[in-house]
């Protein structure tokens, strides 16, 4: 065969000889997703040889084999009447599409040292004589939903697609991603609305970025720093027929970004308040606030404040000096615009978008093409090896002396501080030991005019009231309590108003139970009493004391000064 004037075949090191038979090449035109433009083409270079070790190459055939079949080498094909390619021929132009990439390899075997071959390789390029990087195509969809009010939600969707290849064939490293261009085709924020929803998806490859996002519009601007917010605010006259006085309330919740001072959540609903009320206040309308409710709705999720303030908004009439009627309708302070700027809420998004708070950018360190010829392998997928150590790791149950080291609760109790609640109320009751006598009616006499008889005379004497003996006072103290550790005595009372008492229970009425009603780090024990006493000096001795509203007497807990913790 007659050697062509600089003709060359080579691939990764291996240089066919100068018979070797071109059997096909095609080309296709590969469009982007929108079929609009090419963004590159695919050459598939079909060839027929013949292979000698020792011979064009010091190498074994088993050599040339592995270097025909690995991806990434640099490609030249050159004086075979197709005009020239050099693909990742340093510093030419570079496969787009982790390539060249070998196809096919049929071998027939010639003796010891020799072999007939028939080798397909593809290559992803574009013809504009550069070698290209970074971004290859990009396209996006929008779709618009309008709901029955009229607002518009617009929901965007597309993908980055960037043009990579192997830095050399003994390479595993990944040298670029698509997520490193994704603020560069993101379209700018429309004032009005709320970027939410905002998705991407990295390609296996880390060459192909999926997104989309939703722009929803806000019927109002949002204060600085909050992602979500709600208020009402309502009116209600205090008295029926009444149109002088109103009671007014206004909430607020406000959704913070992370690290955002949520105390400042509580300036912008005191803004708010003030702001719905300017005409109020300009026509000299009082507010008076008569309760605040602030709040903390969720500690581990969102960070969330939550206010409301209940009013009452008096009429100016009210202020002296104020002329004009006390009646109105506070319309004024209803269906007011806020005072917030779209401007200021959407800088402050800037620290956030389109990231996340965490700006998490996708690391190309933590991906690797795992290829066992090379050697390389990765097992965690780039996670942090000390947060796979905590996944790994199980604690098991937590036993309760470690939680009585993290509450530090002591091994005994000091009396006084073991109680976990005790109610007792005093009770004062008087007996009159009064008996009251009915006389029988009495018969004054009885005449006859004609016949039968009939009384005359007909009288009843006054019923009789007779104290038998001198009025009696009891004293009951009625409760319940709840202790740890030490069990609970019943309360006693050993006189009142420093005079003497004894025991007065009455069978199936007054009782005292307690027993263990749980356990935690020490045993809980919980009572119940209805206990009497009898006043033993009665009324002459308490005086108009009794007579009136008893005094109050402070009921201490038992044990309160000392006591032993039950066994």
């Amino acid at each position: 065969m007659a050697t062509l004037p600089n003709a060359l075949i080579q691939y990764n090191g291996v240089i066919f000889p100068v018979e070797t038979l071109t059997t096909g090449i095609a080309v296709k035109p590969v469009y982007d997703r929108a079929n609009r433009t090419v963004t590159h083409r695919i050459y598939t270079i079909a060839i027929k040889s013949k292979v000698t070790a020792g011979v064009n190459q010091d190498i074994t055939l088993a050599a040339i084999r592995l270097l025909l079949l690995t991806p990434g080498g640099a490609f030249q094909y050159q004086g075979r009447g197709f005009g020239g390619l050099e693909i990742n021929v340093v510093p030419g132009e570079r496969d787009l599409i982790w390539g060249p990439r070998p196809t096919l390899l049929t071998w027939a075997p010639h003796g010891a040292i020799a072999a007939d071959i028939e080798w397909q390789v593809e290559v992803a390029k574009m013809d504009c004589g550069a070698s290209h990087t970074g971004v290859m195509e990009w396209v996006y969809k929008a779709t618009y939903d309008n709901d029955h009010l009229g607002y518009t939600k617009i929901t965007h969707s597309g993908y980055i697609r960037i043009a990579q290849t192997r830095g050399e064939v003994g390479s595993a490293a990944i040298n670029d991603s698509a997520d490193n261009y994704y603020e560069d085709y993101l379209p700018e924020r429309m004032r009005g609305y709320r970027r939410e929803q905002i998705r991407r998806e990295l390609s296996y490859d880390k060459c192909q970025l999926e997104y989309s996002f939703t722009d929803s519009r806000l019927t109002a601007p949002l204060p600085p720093g909050v992602g979500e917010a709600s208020a009402s605010h309502e009116f209600t006259n205090v008295k029926e027929n009444n149109f002088a006085l109103w009671e007014g309330s206004i909430s607020a919740e406000y959704k913070t970004y992370l690290d955002f001072d949520r105390a400042k959540a509580w300036e912008y609903f005191l803004q708010l308040v003030v702001n719905r009320h300017k005409r109020d206040l300009g026509e000299r309308r009082t507010i008076i606030p008569s309760k605040f409710t602030l709040a903390e709705p969720n500690i581990y999720g969102d960070q969330t404040a939550k206010f409301s303030m209940r009013y009452r908004l008096l009429p100016a009439g009210f202020k002296k000096g104020d002329k004009g009627s006390p009646f109105f309708f506070p319309t004024g302070s209803l269906w007011r615009p806020v005072s917030d700027s779209w401007d200021k809420w959407a800088a402050s998004l800037d620290p956030i978008y389109p990231r996340g708070i965490d700006e998490k950018k996708f690391d190309t360190a933590n991906d690797t093409i795992v290829d066992l010829c090379l050697n390389s392998s990765r097992s965690n997928g780039g996670l942090d090896a000390a947060m796979i150590g905590r996944l790994r790791k199980g604690d098991g149950d937590v036993p309760w002396d470690q939680v009585q080291r993290l509450f530090n609760i002591p091994e005994t109790l000091s009396p006084l501080g073991s109680w976990i609640s005790y109610e007792c109320y005093m009770v004062v009751a008087s007996q009159d030991h009064l008996t009251e006598h009915i006389p029988f009616p009495y018969t004054g006499g009885f005449s006859s005019p004609g016949s039968g008889w009939v009384p005359t005379d007909v009288r009843s004497s006054p019923n009789i009231v007779q104290q038998h003996a001198p009025r009696t006072y009891y004293v009951s103290l009625i409760g319940q309590a709840t202790r740890m550790q030490y069990e609970i005595d019943c309360p006693q009372i050993e006189s009142y108003l420093n005079q003497p008492v004894i025991h007065a229970n009455r069978e199936q009425e007054e009782f005292f139970t307690c027993g263990i009603a749980g356990y935690s780090t020490h045993p809980i024990y919980r009572a119940a009493w209805r206990q009497r006493w009898m006043v033993l000096r009665g009324e002459s001795a308490l005086g108009d004391v009794i007579k009136g509203e008893p005094p109050a007497l402070p009921i201490e807990p038992p044990n309160v000064k000392g006591g032993k913790p039950a066994a």
